[in-house]
């Protein structure tokens, strides 16, 4: 699975955190298994206490350290999950409804072109629409980073620059014949 830059941050957060307290972990549980160790090297009644205290610790230090990594693993999960919808691109021409709202709240529930609040264009009679920033046709894909919302009248402003676009393409082919 590709990462975007942001979740590369997060992910990379993540794991330096959690390796730096699961490394703690296992240091304690080596430590108590060096103690053992040299607790059983001695004889007497104190070294059979020690050892039984330090093997206490020791399972709990596993135990604590076995519960970090499965931790780690599913938070690991819980973002790519919660953030799946950044990365996947979507074999449809219109955005899914999830990701659409998903593209909205990015930006703030303006026009990316001229900068129209939600409450202004309700109130000129707009509409807020999201739309692909690279068309498919021209080789885009309905994917989060491809979307981006504008209102209706600028919709209607790009639709006509990409008719003039494809008009000015064709007159330049049959100049050319």
């Amino acid at each position: 699975m590709r990462l975007s830059k942001f979740l590369k941050e997060k992910y990379y957060e993540t794991l330096m955190y959690n390796m730096r307290v699961i490394r703690g972990r296992l240091y304690m549980v080596l430590y108590y298994a060096n103690s053992i160790e040299e607790d059983r090297k001695k004889v007497g009644s104190d070294s059979l206490r020690s050892m039984s205290m330090h093997s206490e610790f020791l399972t709990e230090s596993y135990n604590e350290y076995y519960a970090l990594k499965t931790h780690h693993r599913n938070f690991i999960l819980r973002i790519r999950e919660t953030y799946s919808y950044m990365e996947k691109e979507y074999n449809q021409k219109t955005f899914p409804p999830a990701l659409r709202d998903h593209i909205f709240q990015r930006d703030n529930y303006t026009c990316q072109r001229c900068g129209i609040s939600r409450e202004q264009t309700i109130a000129r009679g707009y509409r807020l629409e999201v739309t692909h920033k690279i068309h498919p046709k021209e080789g885009g894909s309905t994917s989060f980073a491809n979307g981006e919302t504008i209102c209706s009248e600028c919709r209607i402003g790009k639709q006509q620059a990409e008719k003039q676009k494809i008009g000015s393409r064709k007159r330049r082919r049959l100049s050319k014949v």
